[in-house]
């Protein structure tokens, strides 16, 4: 496979991911917005639209109110230059860590567009026990799992390890 196509690939997946995010926001804030949950799994999973000016956790309450935004936006971006960076530099075919830095660019995008467009993100999942989230959220999580995985997988020195013999 050749670079240029496997940048393409990488492109089409981190596309796919935000674009599937944007139009399930945008079904639920069509959908869901003003109305009542819909319920998927009695006590366990709904879907109920919520408008998130943070980020996970509300964990941007700890930082000053006038530091917030800035820092939100900084570190999206720079999430976003590390992932284009990351992916650069293990251009070729795609392997499982760019496979998941493509994923998580995917989901970062998607929220961040969500800030741009809106000034805050939609959410619309609600598994109770948990807050409320999103495609992009899934993606974050998906995305960081993979990479995991890709670096269990990976020696210290860069090779893969041998097989696993039955």
């Amino acid at each position: 496979m050749t670079t240029r196509a496997a940048h393409v690939i990488l492109l089409l997946i981190a596309l796919s991911v935000g674009g599937c995010d944007q139009a399930t926001k945008r079904w639920a804030e069509t959908s869901l917005d003003g109305k009542p949950p819909v319920v998927l799994a009695q006590g366990r999973l709904d879907l109920t639209y919520a408008e998130n000016p943070g980020v996970a956790f509300g964990n941007e309450r700890v930082l000053p109110a006038p530091l917030r935004a800035p820092v939100v936006w900084g570190a999206a971006l720079l999430a976003l230059a590390m992932l284009g960076v990351g992916w650069w530099r293990h251009r070729g075919a795609p392997t499982l860590t760019t496979v998941a830095a493509a994923v998580i660019a995917g989901g970062v995008a998607g929220n961040l567009l969500d800030r741009v467009i809106r000034g805050n993100v939609i959410d619309f999942i609600r598994l109770h026990g948990w807050p409320v989230f999103n495609v992009a959220d899934v993606a974050l999580v998906v995305g960081a799992g993979l990479l995991m995985i890709g670096a269990l997988r990976t020696r210290p020195g860069g090779a893969a390890p041998p097989p696993a013999s039955a």
